[in-house]
């Protein structure tokens, strides 16, 4: 088997979308964390340090915004695919504030996805 082409911690309180974007990027090669908040998904990222962050917009507790802000706050340079179905101008002025955000509009299909981690990952 290939070594693997990098770690990349899902984030999303849909059971569904984890399990999806999880069998795509495991069949691709990637290693995957998931997690259903954005607690676990902090707490994950600090046992396992991840290449790449996809993480859903809208969550209950604690929202994309707020988990990535936290995320960035271990490491600054840290590239993001942010899965939104709620694309408003300020989900677009919120990501570019950020910074290297590449943003997904749910539903996607796999190809986008696929396309959004390389193209966030040369990125980061």
């Amino acid at each position: 088997m290939a070594e693997p082409r990098g770690t990349i911690l899902v984030v999303d309180d849909e059971v569904d979308v984890l399990e999806m974007i999880e069998l795509g990027l495991r069949s691709a090669g990637y290693h995957l964390l998931t997690a259903d908040s954005g607690e676990r998904a902090i707490e994950l990222f600090e046992q396992h340090r991840a290449d790449l962050v996809i993480c859903d917009l809208k969550m209950p507790r604690m929202n994309g915004i707020t988990t990535i802000s936290r995320l960035r706050e271990q490491a600054p340079g840290l590239p993001i695919v942010m899965l939104t179905g709620y694309l408003t101008p300020q989900t677009i002025e919120q990501c570019t504030e950020l910074g290297g955000v590449e943003l997904l509009r749910k539903p996607f299909l796999f190809r986008e996805l696929s396309k959004a981690v390389k193209v966030a990952l040369k990125r980061g």
